[in-house]
C-alpha cells in the first residue's frame, strides 16, 4: 500500500522537493552574503554593545536588503500551497475516478487506506516544511537582528515551528474540505481552503496580543483645543499620526499640564519561543480535528 501510495503521488513530492530546492538556491547565498555583511559591517558588534548608537550602520543594511521584504508574501503563502497540491488531490483523486473502492475490495481496510496516504503525503509535506522553516529562519537572522521584529507579523510566522504547523494544517484542512464537497465544488473548495487557514490565523495570532499592538497615532486637534500655544504652531495632521519629530517645545510644554503619558507595551524577547509553542499548539489541535473528522468521514464514503 505505500508502494501504491507513493506511486500516485510521487510527481507532487518531486515538484515540491523541487520547489523547495530551488528557494534553497536563492536562500543560501543571499544569507550568506547577508551575514558576511552584518559582521564585517561592524552593526552585529554595535547591536551586542549596550548604549552604543547603530543608526548609520542600521539604516545601511537596510537600505541595501529592504529589496527582500518582497519574499514575505511569497513565504506565508507556502502553507497554503502545501495544502493546495498535496492535502487537496490526495482524496478528491480517488473519489473523482472511484479507484478507492478497487483498493477497499482487494482486503485494504479504510483506515489503513487513509493512513498510508496521509503517512506518504503529509511525511512528504512535513519534511518540506521542516527545511524551508529552517532555511528561513537561518536566512532572517540578520535581519530580525537589524530591526527587533521578530514578533513582527509576517516575520514571527515565517521563522521557528509555527510554519510547520501551519503546514500540517493546511494540508490535512485541503484533505478534509474535499471529503465534504461534490466533484463541481472543488474548485471553490481549494479558494475556501485558502481563506480559512488565512481567517483562522488572523482570529487565533493575533487575539493573543502578541504580534499586532493597538496602534494608533496622536490627534494634535486634542492639544490644540486645549493649548493656545499649540495652535499657533499649526498647520498640524488632521486626524492621528505616528512618530513625530522634532516636537516643539510648546507642544511638550502642552502635554505635560494636561498630564499626558506615553505607554508603550512590550513583549519581552524571552516570550519569543513561548508564543511560538502556543501557537503551534493551537494548529496541531485544530490539524488533530481535521484528522479526526477525514477518518469518520471516509468511513462513510460509499
Amino acid at each position: 500500500m505505500t508502494w501504491v501510495a507513493w506511486r500516485q503521488h510521487r510527481m507532487q513530492i518531486i515538484w515540491g522537493a523541487a520547489a523547495v530546492g530551488a528557494m534553497a538556491l536563492f536562500l543560501v547565498p543571499t544569507g550568506l552574503g547577508m551575514a558576511h555583511t552584518f559582521t564585517s559591517s561592524g552593526l552585529g558588534r554595535c547591536l551586542s554593545t549596550v548604549g552604543a548608537d547603530c543608526g548609520q550602520l542600521s539604516d545601511a543594511f537596510d537600505n541595501k536588503y529592504r529589496g527582500y521584504s518582497f519574499l514575505i508574501p511569497l513565504f506565508m503563502m507556502a502553507p497554503v500551497l502545501f495544502g493546495m497540491f498535496f492535502g487537496a488531490p490526495l482524496i478528491a483523486r480517488e473519489i473523482d475516478s472511484g479507484t478507492y473502492r478497487l483498493a477497499w475490495t482487494q482486503g485494504i481496510t479504510r483506515p489503513r487506506w487513509l493512513g498510508t496516504k496521509l503517512f506518504v503525503v503529509v511525511g512528504a509535506a512535513l519534511a518540506g516544511a521542516v527545511s524551508l522553516a529552517y532555511l528561513v529562519t537561518w536566512w532572517s537572522r540578520p535581519l530580525v537582528a537589524q530591526s527587533a521584529s521578530r514578533f513582527r507579523p509576517g516575520i514571527f510566522d515565517l521563522r521557528g515551528v509555527v510554519p510547520i504547523a501551519y503546514t500540517i494544517f493546511a494540508v490535512l484542512l485541503g484533505v478534509a474540505m474535499t471529503l465534504t464537497v461534490s466533484l463541481v465544488g472543488k474548485g471553490g473548495a481549494l479558494r475556501r481552503m485558502g481563506g480559512s487557514i488565512w481567517v483562522i490565523r488572523e482570529n487565533t495570532i493575533d487575539r493573543l496580543g502578541h504580534i499586532a499592538s493597538p496602534g494608533g497615532g496622536f490627534d494634535f486637534g486634542y492639544l490644540a483645543a486645549r493649548c493656545p500655544a499649540v495652535a499657533a504652531q499649526g498647520p498640524f495632521p488632521k486626524g492621528p499620526v505616528g512618530a513625530v519629530p522634532g516636537t516643539p517645545d510648546p507642544i511638550t510644554a502642552c502635554v505635560q499640564h494636561l498630564g499626558l503619558r506615553d505607554m508603550t507595551v512590550f513583549q519581552p524577547a524571552h516570550r519569543f519561543w513561548t508564543f511560538q509553542w502556543i501557537e503551534f499548539g493551537i494548529f496541531i489541535a485544530l490539524a488533530i480535528g481535521l484528522a479526526v473528522f477525514t477518518i469518520w468521514r471516509t468511513k462513510r464514503l460509499s
